[in-house]
């Protein structure tokens, strides 16, 4: 399905978002267990970078989402109509 509507492209973003934080955690925990098997090769780096751009990722979407959805401050700050009573009896 190809996101037509703001709402479906905002939650494809924040899915894509989510599974590239996703891949940086498990490229990490992968190259901890390289290291375990195999001492001489040095990961560390590799492995702060990886943790840093996981980080970098879950701030842009957790801001990404902020910015997309009205938080509940906004909306406690909005006026709505008030619904009508409806005649019909509900069964």
């Amino acid at each position: 399905m190809i996101p037509t509507t703001v709402a479906q492209k905002t939650q494809v973003i924040i899915e894509h978002l989510d599974d590239a934080s996703d891949c940086c955690r498990e490229a990490s925990e992968t190259l901890q267990r390289v290291s375990k098997v195999c001492k001489q090769i040095d990961v560390s780096a590799m492995r702060s970078q990886l943790e840093g751009l996981g980080r970098q990722i879950t701030d842009m979407r957790a801001t990404f989402h902020r910015d997309a959805y009205p938080s509940t401050k906004k909306i406690a700050n909005s006026i709505f109509p008030i619904a009508q009573p409806s005649h019909l009896i509900p069964l």
